[in-house]
């Protein structure tokens, strides 16, 4: 049974992302694992609970947007180039949690 969640913010550690629209993220129990998987930034993320999972996809698309999205495209390959540019058109915002 795949869910679909809707996400329009997302959190990890310090930073708060948020999305100009909601995103549609499959979520999945595959054995003893749960998946958390947005197609359109090639983000595959798991864990051991729903929790860990939405953790680590939330990890993943911070790590997206720190280390791709706010580096000049001189410096990075025409993939990185394409997913700086996918990521951008979704992040409205990025908030600094205290």
């Amino acid at each position: 049974l795949t869910l679909t969640a809707e996400v329009e913010a997302l959190t990890f550690r310090k930073w708060r992302y948020h999305l100009r629209s909601p995103i549609q993220v499959s979520v999945f129990q595959d054995g003893e694992l749960w998946r958390h998987q947005f197609v359109a930034l090639d983000i595959r993320a798991c864990g051991r609970t729903r929790k860990e999972s939405a953790d680590a996809f939330s990890e993943h698309f911070s790590s997206i947007w720190q280390w791709i999205a706010q580096t000049e495209d001189g410096s990075l390959g025409p993939e990185a180039v394409e997913l700086k540019r996918e990521i951008s058109k979704l992040v409205q915002s990025v908030e600094t949690l205290r």
